[in-house]
C-alpha cells in the first residue's frame, strides 16, 4: 500500500511538487513567524523591566497598597549585598520616591522624582545607556552648597521646560513631615528610554539628595528593584529572594507590578492564532484540491481496483496515505527552511529600525515600552513539533473525503469514466 501511494503521488510529479512546496511555505512561515513573536514580545518585557521596573520590586506592604512617602523600607548595605548576591540577580537598586513641581524660569510642571544610586541603578536599568545629551549621575553626589545637587530629566520634560545640560532646575515638594522642601538643582543630562512615562515625568536625583529634600531617615526606601540575568527564570528568582525581604515588606515580579502588559502580551500571543488558522486553512485547501484532483483523474484506475477484489477500506486508506505523504513531506522541508531563516535571524537579529518612530537606531516603541531596534530570534526545538502534527492532522482530514468518495464509487461507472 506504501509503495503504491508513493507511486501514485510520482505520477504528476509537478501538482505533487507543487503541493510539497506550498506545505512547506506554510509550515516554515508558521514556525519563522512564532519565533518573531516570541522575540517581539519577550522584548517587549525586557522593556518594560530594563527601562524602568526592573524584574521583580520590594515595598513596604502599605506602600503596595497606597504610596506615600511614609511608607519606607530600611535598606542597609548588607540587606543590598545579600540580595546581589543571589544566583542570576545583576544588581539591586534602592530608590526614593516622591512627586515634585519642577520648574526654569517661567514653566513648569509636575514629574516623580526618582533618588537613585548612582552606581546601583545602571545594573538593574538601561537609564545610563539612555543618556542623549550631558551625563549620568556622578558616583558621588556633590555636596552643597559649594556644589549644586544633579538632575537627570527624561528629554521629553527638558523640551517642555526649556532646559539642557548646565541649565538650573528648581524642585518644590511637600516633605515627609508635611512642611515644603525645594531646591535649586543643576541639570547634568537627559535621558530618551522610550518610556513615555520616564521621558515625559522623570527626574534622577542622587538618593541621598532625594532623601534630603523629603526629609526621610537615613538609609530609608520606598523600593528596592532587582535586575536579573537574559533569560532567568523569574519563579526561581523570587522563591530565592523572598527569604531576604525584610519584615513588613512585600516582594512582586514585574508581572504583577504591571499586569495591564502582561495582559497586552498574552492577548498578543493568542491573537496569533488566527494567523496559524489561516495558514492552515490555504495548506488544507491545496491538499484537498490535490487530492480529489489526483482521485477524479485516477477513476478508472481506482474502479479497476475495486473490480478486482480491493476492499474500499483498503482503497480509502491508500489516499488517505497519499495525503499524509505529501504533507510529511512538505512539512519537514517547512521544518528545514523556517529553521535556517530563524537560525539566521537569531545570530543576525532582525532590523525593526524602520518601525522606529525617530528612525534607525532611536529604539523600537510600542504600547509604550521601548526595545532595542534589532531583535534576535531563539530556536526553540519544541516549537518545530507542533505545526508538523497539526499538518498531519489536517492532511488526514483532507485525504478522507476524496477517499470515501472513491470507496463508495460504483466500479463500473469509474471504469466506464462516468462515475
Amino acid at each position: 500500500m506504501i509503495r503504491l501511494a508513493l507511486r501514485s503521488l510520482g505520477r504528476n510529479r509537478w501538482r505533487t511538487a507543487l503541493t510539497v512546496g506550498g506545505v512547506a511555505v506554510g509550515v516554515g512561515l508558521i514556525i519563522w513567524v512564532s519565533a518573531f513573536t516570541d522575540a517581539y514580545l519577550d522584548a517587549m518585557a525586557r522593556g518594560a523591566t530594563a527601562g524602568r521596573l526592573g524584574a521583580l520590586q520590594i515595598h513596604a506592604t502599605a506602600y503596595v497598597e497606597k504610596p506615600s512617602l511614609w511608607d519606607t523600607v530600611a535598606a542597609p548595605d548588607a540587606l543590598l549585598d545579600r540580595l546581589a548576591a543571589v544566583p542570576d540577580v545583576t544588581g539591586v537598586a534602592p530608590r526614593v520616591n516622591g512627586m515634585a513641581l519642577v520648574g526654569h524660569e517661567r514653566r513648569s510642571r509636575a514629574a516623580m522624582v526618582l533618588g537613585v544610586d548612582a552606581v546601583r541603578e545602571p545594573r538593574v536599568t538601561t537609564v545610563e545607556r539612555a543618556i542623549v545629551a550631558g551625563r549620568w549621575l556622578a558616583a558621588t553626589p556633590p555636596e552643597p552648597p559649594a556644589h549644586r545637587r544633579e538632575a537627570v530629566l527624561g528629554e521629553g520634560l527638558a523640551k517642555h521646560l526649556g532646559v539642557g545640560p548646565g541649565d538650573e532646575l528648581v524642585v518644590d515638594l511637600v516633605t515627609a513631615d508635611g512642611s515644603p522642601g525645594d531646591d535649586a538643582m543643576t541639570v547634568v543630562g537627559l535621558v530618551r528610554t522610550g518610556n513615555v512615562e520616564v521621558d515625559r515625568g522623570v527626574v534622577y536625583l542622587h538618593r541621598a539628595d532625594a532623601a534630603y529634600l523629603m526629609a526621610l531617615d537615613d538609609g530609608a526606601v520606598h523600593e528596592l528593584a532587582v535586575g536579573l540575568a537574559p533569560g532567568a527564570d523569574l519563579d526561581r528568582a523570587r522563591a530565592a529572594i523572598a527569604p531576604l525581604v525584610p519584615a513588613g515588606a512585600t516582594l512582586q515580579t514585574w508581572k504583577e507590578l504591571v499586569p495591564d502588559l502582561v495582559q497586552l502580551i498574552d492577548v498578543s500571543r493568542g491573537s496569533m492564532w488566527i494567523f496559524y488558522l489561516i495558514i492552515f486553512a490555504l495548506i488544507a485547501l491545496g491538499l484537498l484540491n490535490t487530492q480529489r484532483m489526483s482521485a477524479l483523474e485516477r477513476r478508472r484506475e481506482l474502479g479497476v481496483l475495486v473490480a478486482i477484489g480491493t476492499t474500499p477500506a483498503r482503497l480509502g486508506a491508500q489516499l488517505v496515505l497519499e495525503a499524509v505523504f505529501l504533507s510529511a513531506v512538505g512539512a519537514l522541508v517547512g521544518v528545514a527552511l523556517g529553521s535556517a531563516l530563524t537560525a539566521f535571524f537569531a545570530v543576525n537579529g532582525l532590523d525593526m529600525g524602520a518601525f522606529a518612530s525617530g528612525g534607525k537606531g532611536e529604539g523600537v516603541s510600542w504600547a509604550g515600552i521601548a526595545f532595542d531596534d534589532v531583535i534576535y530570534f531563539r530556536l526553540d526545538p519544541a516549537a518545530l513539533v507542533p505545526p508538523v502534527v497539526w499538518t498531519l492532522v489536517v492532511s488526514f482530514f483532507c485525504g478522507l473525503w476524496p477517499a470515501i468518495a472513491a470507496a463508495r464509487a460504483n466500479p463500473v461507472t469509474a471504469i466506464s469514466g462516468r462515475g
